[in-house]
């Protein structure tokens, strides 16, 4: 065959007629139509080829010429600087895993438009789940102040279960609101980073103020590890 109509499946390693590839822009993806289907069953996720890193200096300088126009999108989907960078910065990792270097400004562009609006998606989540728990603890009644579900079956165990936690309720609420909702935070499952990201504050802050709670859980007669379970 003429080396201008075939290609090698990156998959199987086969060279091929490009029509047994689909299209992509002006040229043709790197796998196969037959080992993208026998990849990708019904309900499945699509396979993704990642680039190799000889392609990786290329692609950098494809990133430098567009800086510009990145910084300006990431900015237009960002709420302040930090969600800026953090967009920017999955842009760059987008582009650089999944874009080739012959590909247009406009193909680059729209790819990295993906990945600003996954970032945002997973911002929004993570921001819902954050102000679910932090505002559980604002509430007044105690029946809506509950942190996690009873464990235990017996009315007996059941019994001493909710009192201990509402004792434990009832000292968390003498912390300052700040504290209350780290606290809440801890109780999800969620990571000192994770934690700093969202508050905007820097890791040792909030760092600092964990030590701080558990001195003053110790304090009242709790101890910070039951109170973060």
């Amino acid at each position: 065959m003429n080396a201008n109509t075939t290609q090698v499946c990156k998959k199987c390693k086969v060279d091929k007629s490009l029509t047994e590839y689909h299209r992509r822009g002006a040229s043709h993806q790197r796998i196969c139509k037959t080992c993208r289907k026998s990849h990708v069953p019904s309900g499945g996720k699509r396979v993704i080829i990642m680039n190799p890193s000889s392609l990786y200096p290329e692609l950098a300088m494809r990133i430098e010429s567009l800086k510009g126009k990145l910084r300006s999108k990431a900015a237009s989907y960002a709420s302040d600087q930090m969600e800026a960078d953090d967009i920017y910065a999955a842009m760059v990792e987008e582009i650089l895993f999944k874009s080739k270097p012959e590909d247009s400004d406009s193909r680059i562009l729209t790819r990295a438009t993906w990945a600003a609006k996954a970032v945002i998606s997973k911002y929004k989540t993570y921001s819902s789940l954050v102000e679910d728990e932090a505002s559980m603890l604002t509430k007044t009644d105690d029946d809506d102040m509950e942190l996690v579900a009873s464990p235990y079956q017996s009315a007996e165990d059941d019994f001493l279960y909710r009192e201990s936690m509402s004792e434990i309720l009832e000292k968390v609420a003498l912390l300052p609101k700040e504290y209350q909702v780290i606290i809440s935070m801890l109780t999800l499952g969620y990571n000192q980073r994770e934690i700093a990201h969202k508050l905007q504050k820097s890791d040792q802050a909030i760092s600092s103020t964990i030590k701080n709670i558990a001195t003053q859980l110790t304090t009242l007669g709790l101890s910070p590890s039951l109170s973060f379970a």
